[in-house]
């Protein structure tokens, strides 16, 4: 029986969340800490359960990102990513590597594909993450494309790639509460492994 391996992103590959690192790296300090307080009703929403976490993350994004081009965003991955190899936990990237060259490897993250594949860049994996929406001119729209990668959404990416559940063993990797629904759909679960 063939193995899938399915690791999160944040936390669990690197020692801190990259999404928030991310954005910071891209618009700088100032403008960082100005876009957070212009996003204080959208959390206070999102508190009281009249928007959902997408809907405050894709203003926050949008913020950043709106009306960028493709091409420039994608240049501000690969630089983010190359600058920031050290957040990478050694022992996830062996874990990754060996497993790799018998059994599909997939990423599967809330944080951006873009990135995430720059980060993986030398390493047999599919990535599962959260896309930016691109208009037809080529820019950013602000918005994601489908849902957000977690929780459920994380099963829902690997039975979209992987549908027949009874025919592979499924090994993951995860280190929150956005993980608790993949693990629990796992064969054989990992709670922290790299730390």
């Amino acid at each position: 029986m063939q193995t899938v391996y399915a690791f999160d992103f944040d936390g669990t590959l690197t020692t801190k969340d990259t999404f928030f690192a991310f954005l910071l790296y891209s618009v700088g300090y100032v403008k960082f800490a100005l876009y957070l307080l212009l996003l204080i009703p959208s959390v206070i929403a999102m508190l009281l359960h009249r928007i959902s976490l997408q809907e405050t993350k894709e203003r926050l994004f949008a913020r950043c990102f709106k009306g960028m081009t493709a091409q420039e965003f994608n240049t501000r991955c690969r630089a983010f990513a190359q600058a920031n190899k050290s957040l990478l936990r050694e022992g996830g990237l062996n874990c990754i590597q060996e497993a790799s060259q018998k059994s599909p490897v997939l990423i599967v993250s809330a944080s951006i594909k873009n990135y995430i594949v720059e980060f993986m860049d030398g390493h047999k994996v599919q990535v599962q993450a959260t896309v930016p929406e691109i208009d037809s001119g080529g820019h950013l729209t602000g918005r994601f494309v489908g849902a957000n990668c977690k929780g459920q959404e994380k099963v829902r990416r690997i039975q979209s790639l992987f549908p027949d559940r009874e025919n592979y063993r499924l090994v993951a990797y995860g280190d929150s509460s956005g993980d608790s629904q993949m693990l629990a759909f796992a064969d054989e679960s990992h709670w922290k492994p790299f730390r």
